[in-house]
């Protein structure tokens, strides 16, 4: 019986919150205990989407497009596909132009690259967003190269064939190893 009243009383005993531990020392290092963001991906882009001047079928098409990003942040159907569930399941009637435009403002949104419908079109995005965000800085010559391989060498670059790009795009060791 006291062996079982003892495993009883420890049970949940792992379990409980940390006790702080006080003391008068002034110099004393206390520990900040941080337990975790509790805002979702798709909750903050809901925010940064309420920011915006949008009317209201503009913010419907927005988050829709927000809820029909993949796990990546990725778009994955085509526009043409989006305007007919929103036409079927929305009795929105919004055509692919416009929901291209929409998109677009959701491109503008942190993180760079989100809502890209590629892996090289994110790239290309978030090159962009780095160029905007740094117009006076001596990289634009790296951001132009950066936008070439993507535009232009995007298959080579994953498959890592880096003696191809650094041929292709005449670069030295140095620039290639960057």
């Amino acid at each position: 019986q006291d062996a079982l009243d003892a495993a009883l009383e420890s049970i949940g005993g792992d379990d409980a919150m940390p006790q702080a531990q006080f003391s008068n020392s002034n110099d004393a290092d206390y520990e900040e205990i941080i337990y975790g963001d509790k805002t979702s991906f798709y909750d903050r882009l809901k925010e940064q989407m309420d920011m915006m001047s949008l009317n209201g079928e503009q913010h419907e098409v927005m988050e829709y497009l927000i809820g029909s990003l993949d796990d990546d942040g990725l778009l994955r159907k085509d526009l043409d596909t989006i305007s007919d569930e929103l036409a079927i399941y929305h009795n929105i009637d919004v055509s692919a132009i416009e929901i291209g435009d929409i998109l677009k403002m959701l491109q503008s949104m942190d993180p760079a690259g989100i809502g890209a419908r590629s892996l090289q079109e994110c790239l290309l995005l978030q090159v962009q967003r780095m160029r905007e965000d740094d117009r006076e800085s001596a990289n634009i010559r790296l951001l132009d190269a950066m936008e070439t391989l993507f535009n232009n060498y995007f298959e080579e670059f994953t498959k890592k064939h880096w003696d191809k790009i650094q041929m292709q795009m005449m670069l030295n060791d140095t620039q290639i190893d960057t």
